[in-house]
């Protein structure tokens, strides 16, 4: 096989002897899952990504390591062997219901999620030798992706889940490789490196890893291998994961102080700064998907009772300098008590820093009971994870049922009006009449039509409701929106500038 040519190496870290930084730099609301041995064995803790707040998850009187976060981070896989050998366990994010999820009688270890939440690989030894298997989430259907006679281990999901990179003796010396998710199209990254773990960053375009006493980034394909940081001397370190905005690199080491601890450093190997400090060993660093409480929304309903006519306001704020992806639903628990799904929007983009607010009209049919009426909206991961949620109630005092605009009442047919402004930017509204309560989504595609954008997807009340299309992202030109309510379909073309 063909070896790589040492000129892409490039040195940028300097070498790092016994000193690093106090003081941990702040990203708000993100955990770091580890494992640790201060308890006397192998525990999975979590803490706050400046280091504070280490809890011990796991506690069991077995062996548990390797944490990994499903992408919506609500659970944590990791291996134990409190079966008797080593197995993979799902648990919530703060410990509850730890459950077995493989059951068998050689060691299955290292559990990767796929990005889309469905799938786990995993490194086991059940062939004989170990090799990368994947298997559901629940644990079953396992297949063998591998399929050598060489070691393979530490398995991790590409970003968009195409690649699956791990780590191969097939040379002799364990070396990073990738493949398909289906094991098809292996290709060897690095040539007789000995290297330690590795990991994607967020956007797919790099990998980190470490081999000797080095940190190193390279792009996904291999080229131009940097070493980032240089320690006093071997072995190197174990590489954990990135930030979630790709700025940074958590990992551990006994490099540093004499002991293994969790570090944190700048993706150039820049400012570190150690985040445990104790005698124990603590190790293989995971960083939570997302930003925990990171988007705050509160409702408001004005007036607050009537003849069932009011605006419902979302005001939501990303309190973080980078964009998060979201998704907002919302609720109502009618007077009876009966409580059904009101809207779901999907993979709303918010930038850093930024405030938004969105009023609609609803209306509260005639056969709607008097009574309180509670609403609820939700931002985070639908359906179960939630970062934040607000309520607050309308109570509806007559039967008779309310009117939008003077003279305006319930549609007798479905209608779907061009949206305005058009061409826009930065925004335009989307209003739509519907004459019965029925399922609605409301989507964008571009002219390939791929959908880029949902704007509504749940129950909604008959009359008149509206949508605020704000294009996030999205390229100056021609767009479609498409509302099926029901057996009602339309679509219509919006445009962009920019």
């Amino acid at each position: 096989m063909k070896r790589m040519n040492a000129a892409p190496w490039v040195l940028l870290g300097n070498l790092v002897l016994f000193a690093e930084d106090t003081a941990p730099a702040q990203l708000a609301n993100t955990k770091i899952a580890f494992q640790s041995d201060r308890d006397g064995n192998w525990e999975i803790y979590v803490m706050n990504s400046d280091g504070s707040n280490q809890t011990n998850l796991t506690n069991n009187p077995a062996d548990d390591v390797y944490s990994d976060w499903s992408p919506d981070g609500s659970k944590i896989a990791f291996a134990s062997d409190r079966d008797g050998n080593y197995e993979i366990y799902v648990m919530n994010s703060d410990g509850t219901n730890q459950t077995r999820i493989t059951n068998n009688s050689a060691d299955d270890n290292r559990p990767s999620w796929s990005p889309d939440g469905m799938r786990i690989a995993f490194e086991s030894d059940r062939t004989g030798n170990y090799e990368i298997l994947v298997m559901d989430a629940d644990g079953t259907n396992p297949s063998n992706l591998t399929n050598n006679p060489a070691i393979e281990i530490n398995p991790h999901y590409s970003p968009d889940g195409t690649m699956i990179e791990f780590a191969s003796y097939r040379g002799g010396l364990p070396d990073i490789f990738v493949m398909n998710v289906d094991g098809t199209n292996v290709r060897q990254l690095t040539y007789g490196l000995w290297t330690g773990q590795a990991a994607w960053s967020p956007d797919g375009f790099k990998i980190a890893y470490s081999y000797d006493r080095y940190v190193a980034v390279m792009n996904a394909d291999g080229t131009n291998q940097t070493i980032v940081l240089t320690l006093s001397c071997c072995p190197g370190p174990s590489v954990g994961s990135w930030s979630h905005d790709g700025n940074k690199i958590v990992f551990g080491t006994d490099r540093l102080d004499g002991n293994w601890e969790i570090y944190l450093m700048n993706a150039d190997g820049s400012s570190l700064s150690k985040l445990t400090n104790d005698l124990a060993f603590d190790d293989d660093p995971s960083w939570s998907p997302f930003l925990f409480g990171s988007i705050t929304i509160a409702v408001s309903l004005s007036p607050s009772s009537g003849d069932g006519t009011f605006d419902y306001t979302l005001d939501f704020t990303n309190l973080t300098d980078s964009s998060q992806t979201i998704d907002i639903w919302t609720e109502v628990v009618d007077p009876r008590g009966i409580r059904r799904e009101d809207q779901v929007v999907y993979g709303r983009t918010l930038l850093g820093g930024r405030s938004y607010s969105r009023t609609t009209t609803k209306q509260l049919g005639d056969n709607k009971p008097q009574g309180e009426y509670a609403f609820t909206a939700y931002v985070g991961t639908y359906p179960d994870e939630v970062m934040d949620s607000s309520s607050a109630t309308y109570t509806k005092t007559s039967l008779e049922k309310g009117s939008l605009t003077e003279g305006k009442e319930i549609p007798k047919v479905f209608e779907v009006s061009d949206n305005y402004p058009n061409p826009f930017n930065p925004s335009t509204t989307i209003e739509y009449g519907l004459p019965q309560d029925t399922y609605v989504r409301l989507e964008v595609y571009n002219v390939l039509g791929e959908r880029v954008s949902v704007l509504s997807d749940g129950l909604q009340d008959a009359g008149y409701h509206s949508v605020v299309f704000e294009p996030e992202g999205l390229l100056s030109g021609m767009y479609f929106y498409r509302l099926q309510a029901g057996n009602f379909v339309e679509t219509k073309k919006l445009i962009i500038l920019r």
